[in-house]
């Protein structure tokens, strides 16, 4: 990706490189089969080219935040044999009463900034959303099959109508629950919610305290109809292959948006919370080491609108008035 890039010819400032993870090939529905990955003879190509122009400086007083520019050098991919990832899962679709076209969902698209207090959602919005992150073969976004999923749904469940407010988890990958459950507290009931779904009840109780609490006590995590995090198999994954490390992030990401989108979707709204302690989640699930991981914290809810945002069409800008 360097050389298609022209990055091996660039001249970074110091600090200032960049580090590209990810290409999309857009293409047409007649292709069905496409290579997963580029030929010699095309990056050979791309190596004749003659790249110009200078990078703007970011920053001219740069912070060398070392742990960082070493953690990417050591999580750097090598060449490795293709590999496919066949995403089984048992669990069909759950009937999803949206009637907005995709396009739509995307433009609208927005992080809440504040809930209603005491806002709900319905049981089955509440599992319609969370069906979205399953991972299916032949479905957006994990189908591009990076690895097995390895992410997990810690919930906090306030105000869902039907449900017990409570701590809950959501498996993603059914081959986890034994594991994951070695792990956690013995007093956990892991009681399922339905037959055959992959969510689990550990704990009734109100726990909207400890959700703003591990959420950097922000108020949207405790405010909010339900908030989560995401808890990732990390320990034996990244000594394995350190890339898996960077991958994870990239797995997060994607349910992240996938949340965004489904949220939408419901007639709700969600935002991603960048400040946690994870080490404070760690001791709610009786985790004593980092074989499980807490990577990234989401929320969704009735978004309490901001009157001084205006929104405007997309491309406004560029219309005549």
């Amino acid at each position: 990706m360097q050389t298609v890039l022209g990055f091996d010819k660039t001249r970074f400032a110091p600090l200032e490189e960049e580090h590209p993870d990810l290409m999309c090939f857009v293409h047409p529905d007649q292709f069905l089969e496409i290579s997963r990955k580029l030929s010699d003879a095309i990056i050979s190509e791309f190596k004749n080219i003659s790249f110009k122009g200078n990078p703007n400086r970011l920053s001219h007083q740069p912070v060398n935040w070392e742990i960082i520019y070493k953690t990417a050098h050591l999580i750097r991919k090598p060449p490795t044999d293709g590999h496919r990832y066949e995403l089984t899962t048992q669990y069909g679709f759950r009937e999803d009463p949206c009637r907005l076209a995709a396009a739509q969902i995307i433009r609208q698209r927005r992080s809440a900034t504040a809930f209603v207090r005491n806002g709900s959602v319905t049981k089955e919005q509440f599992l319609a959303i969370l069906d979205k992150t399953l991972p299916r073969s032949n479905c957006a976004p994990f189908d591009v099959e990076l690895m097995d999923p390895l992410l997990h749904l810690l919930l906090f469940v306030h105000q869902v109508e039907d449900l017990a407010p409570g701590l809950y988890l959501f498996i993603r990958n059914e081959k986890a629950i034994q594991p994951i459950r070695r792990r956690t507290q013995s007093k956990f009931l892991w009681k399922p919610v339905e037959n055959n779904y992959p969510l689990f009840l550990l704990e009734k109780g109100v726990f909207k305290q400890q959700a703003m609490m591990v959420s950097c006590h922000q108020e949207i995590a405790g405010h909010s109809a339900f908030s989560l995090g995401m808890i990732a198999a990390f320990k034996d994954p990244v000594a394995g292959e350190p890339f898996a490390y960077r991958q994870l992030f990239w797995e997060s990401g994607m349910i992240g948006q996938i949340l965004y989108l489904a949220a939408e979707a419901q007639g709700v709204r969600g935002t991603g919370i960048g400040c946690f302690f994870d080490d404070a989640v760690h001791e709610i699930l009786g985790f004593t080491d980092n074989q499980y991981q807490s990577l990234y914290h989401f929320t969704i809810g009735k978004p309490l609108e901001d009157p001084r945002l205006t929104t405007y069409p997309p491309y406004y800008h560029l219309e005549d008035h």
